[in-house]
Formats: structure tokens, sequence, C-alpha cells
């Protein structure tokens, strides 16, 4: 029997109790947190890619861009 695995398509909010929720990542491309993910957000192609969280974590409590990497 096959294992079903359901991905993010969208997702709508953001954590406003995050220390520096938003950030720039390039000029292009802002990260934020929402739910137990990290949102890559490209604002010239209208593209997000996801990064989950770990399973057994209890969310995202701090978001730290290293610019340059």
């Amino acid at each position: 029997m096959a294992v079903a695995v359901a991905q993010s398509h969208h997702i709508f909010g953001l954590r406003p109790d995050i220390h520096g929720n938003i950030n720039y990542l390039d000029e292009q491309t802002i990260v934020f947190p929402s739910g137990n993910q990290v949102v890559r957000f490209n604002i010239d192609q209208k593209q997000q890619k996801f990064i989950p969280g770990s399973e057994k974590s209890q969310g995202i409590s701090f978001l730290k861009c290293f610019y340059g990497i």
C-alpha cells in the first residue's frame, strides 16, 4: 500500500510573535515564518518555497538570516 504525502501549496499568515519575522534573503526574496514552516517568497516571480520544521519541533520561535550564504 502506498503512503500518502501532503505538501503545502499555499500558506497564509505571518507569526507576529517571532523576533525578526520578515527578512530579505536577497533583493527579490523574503523569508518569514508561517505556522511550523519558513516561507521563502520571490517577490518578482510570485513563487513560494516551503521549508518545513522537524516533526518533533514545537514551532518556530526565532528567525535569523545570514546574508551572503
